[in-house]
């Protein structure tokens, strides 16, 4: 939270009551309302503040004049002391006024400011304003008698004038307003947030200097990702490339990782480490493992309290060999994930790698099936006591929190989900946070951002992505025929998964199963046919075998050989486990169900040592096509128990008809000593 001040001005008018509306950005509370001159109101809505001023000093005035002529009629003036003289008219009527002195002939007017001279109209003599008559009657008719005076009205008619003189005057106002804002939250997401950006995808050596002797070049033909990797090709010298000046924060925490391709190697070893800019002081080292010749590994390391800092990789002490190294990065981490490297068994090894992959910021990762997609990293919000809320979606998805908390002000909220890309969707554990199915070979978003509970909203984080759907495990070898065979066919085979999923194989015979098992990627198996099963197969006619491989996902592949059997010769080699007694068989009665032509050989043997190494095999042939029990001429064994075998060998010979031989039945006896 942040105290401000906020200068609004009320530029001049001659409005003096006046309003005016300003919006804050991130406005939490009014702290005060100031106006220079008169009187000042506000109200609030929101981030919206109406100002109100009245009743101030003007800061100038202005004026404009004009004459104003107006009529003026029956204008009276009085005059006092106007001469009159009397005339006696008798006894009978006294004494009459007679003439009197006139008033002036011209009026000067000055009312509410007019003026102006008017003329004169009429005039009167004012009711009981004259000195006389006299006292005394007068001693001859008409006789005039004067010095008596009067008061006199005059009227006058006109026209008057004056000057008016127009003010304006002008009002402005300087409103201040102090006021406290709600500091917008922010966050860090530090899945993907290589600090390497592009120059950690090795598709060119610039941004990387070189240390020692220049044994680098770029590789098309081993590399991870994109176009190239660095390859690394030393006989008897060390070499290094590195980037320098790296400005980290001393307080935080890191995770510097490298996938490392060993071809070849004699000596010496192959390294990523950390040192402080400049050098080689203070340095933290992984080696890879020598041992692994031909296939990608990864070394990783942590470090913190290095500030402006070198990241170097290469071979050292007089390495002779070959070595790829492709996707380079350096993650800032939280703390808890830091100290739980290499100590939580989900933060180790190839767990760790899976959660901290290689992202080119210019490439959206890809998520194949059953892959960790992380959201990690920590939000921030200045203002004391706010609750602040981590949230994010997938796509234009319904938002999900990730983490809330009560800020402190400075205090990281820290933040980490893994969800798991199965079945075309994102899921965090059991539950769906897509609501569709994600389509192949487009760009997803990821967006992470925090909220706070004033209304504040941190700038939203964006990461790509792509997805690639479940697909079915690989069969080694095609679908093809066999052609027609006198031998029960064997077929190898291997199996693999592309995205590593458990599978399960099942192999068939016209559609029968022949065993069903839980595969191991890439290990050598083999189809064969069980030899009483071929011997049930018939001849002439087309048969099917099957490689069936399902994933746990329900996708699933197959592979198909056909053949037909050819039979010159039908063998039934005896049982696999012999039928034990617990003393020497006497006796044995075979039943084959069979058919032989003519011109066909046969031969029938049976055996009461079956567990032998060597079994005595005894001619039954003649008993068994005439349907009669064979008594053993045997009484011995070196195996361990008695056992009962026999096989049947069915040659064409010279016949033109098929043999056949579907099934054998039959039984034995022994006799129990008295």
């Amino acid at each position: 939270m942040s105290t401000k001040t906020l200068t609004v001005p009320f530029v001049e008018s001659t409005s003096r009551n006046r309003s005016q509306t300003v919006t804050i950005p991130k406005l939490k509370n009014i702290v005060s309302v100031t106006v220079n001159t008169g009187n000042v109101s506000h109200t609030i809505n929101g981030e919206t503040v109406t100002i109100n001023v009245s009743n101030g000093t003007y800061t100038r005035y202005t004026t404009s004049s004009y004459v104003d002529t107006i009529d003026v009629n029956t204008y009276r003036v009085s005059y006092p002391g106007i001469s009159l003289s009397y005339i006696w008219m008798g006894s009978t009527h006294g004494w009459a006024e007679g003439s009197t002195g006139g008033v002036p002939r011209t009026a000067s007017y000055n009312s509410n400011g007019y003026t102006g001279v008017l003329n004169y109209s009429s005039e009167y003599m004012n009711a009981g304003t004259s000195s006389g008559p006299p006292s005394y009657p007068g001693k001859t008719l008409y006789e005039v008698v004067t010095g008596y005076t009067c008061t006199k009205t005059g009227v006058y008619d006109g026209k008057a004038s004056k000057t008016i003189t127009n003010y304006t005057y002008y009002y402005a106002y300087t409103v201040t307003i102090t006021y406290l804002t709600n500091d917008l939250p922010s966050v860090d997401l530090m899945t993907g947030n290589n600090l390497l950006n592009t120059d950690g995808n090795c598709e060119d050596l610039q941004g990387w200097s070189v240390y020692s002797t220049d044994i680098l070049t770029l590789s098309q033909a081993v590399k991870k990702y994109g176009m190239h990797s660095f390859k690394f090709s030393n006989v008897g010298n060390d070499g290094y490339r590195y980037k320098d000046n790296l400005s980290l924060d001393a307080t935080k925490y890191y995770l510097a990782s490298v996938d490392v391709f060993i071809e070849s190697f004699t000596s010496g070893f192959y390294r990523l480490f950390i040192s402080d800019a400049g050098g080689f002081t203070n340095s933290i080292s992984a080696n890879a493992n020598v041992t692994k010749i031909g296939v990608w590994q990864n070394v990783y390391l942590k470090f913190t309290g290095k500030a402006n800092t070198r990241l170097s990789l290469g071979n050292g002490s007089i390495t002779t060999g070959v070595a790829y190294m492709d996707g380079v990065r350096l993650y800032e981490i939280s703390q808890e994930i830091y100290n739980k490297i290499d100590i939580d068994p989900e933060y180790s090894g190839d767990k760790l790698v899976a959660k901290f992959t290689y992202t080119d910021p210019t490439i959206p990762s890809t998520l194949p099936e059953n892959t960790p997609l992380l959201i990690q990293g920590t939000a921030t919000d200045p203002d004391v006591g706010n609750v602040l809320t981590v949230k994010y979606k997938i796509n234009n998805g319904t938002p999900q929190a990730l983490q809330s908390g009560v800020s402190d002000g400075s205090t990281p909220l820290s933040f980490a989900k893994t969800l798991t890309y199965r079945n075309k969707r994102l899921r965090d554990g059991s539950t769906d946070v897509t609501g569709a199915d994600l389509a192949e070979n487009v760009d997803h978003t990821l967006t992470v951002w925090a909220e706070d509970d004033q209304g504040g909203k941190s700038t939203e984080v964006i990461r790509k992505f792509r997805v690639i759907h479940n697909r079915a495990p690989i069969i080694s070898d095609q679908d093809r025929s066999l052609g027609t065979i006198q031998s029960a066919p064997s077929i190898t085979y291997t199996v693999a998964d592309p995205e590593e999923n458990p599978f399960t194989i099942t192999e068939k015979i016209n559609g029968s199963t022949i065993r069903s098992y839980s595969g191991v990627p890439n290990r050598q198996e083999t189809l064969t046919i069980p030899a009483n099963t071929w011997l049930m197969l018939e001849p002439g006619v087309p048969h099917t075998m099957t490689i069936t491989a399902a994933d746990e996902q329900g996708m699933s592949s197959s592979r198909t050989f056909t053949f037909t059997r050819q039979v010159d010769e039908i063998m039934f080699d005896g049982l696999q486990v012999p039928m034990e007694t617990d003393i020497a068989a006497e006796r044995i009665l075979l039943t084959p169900d069979w058919q032989i032509p003519l011109g066909a050989e046969v031969r029938v043997e049976v055996c009461n040592n079956g567990f032998d190494d060597e079994p005595t095999w005894e001619d039954c042939t003649i008993p068994a096509k005439m349907g009669r029990g064979y008594a053993f001429l045997n009484t011995v064994k070196t195996a361990e128990k008695w056992g009962v075998n026999f096989r049947v060998r069915i040659q064409k010979g010279t016949a033109t008809s098929e043999a056949s031989l579907s099934g054998i039945g039959g039984a034995y006896d022994v006799h129990l000593p008295l």
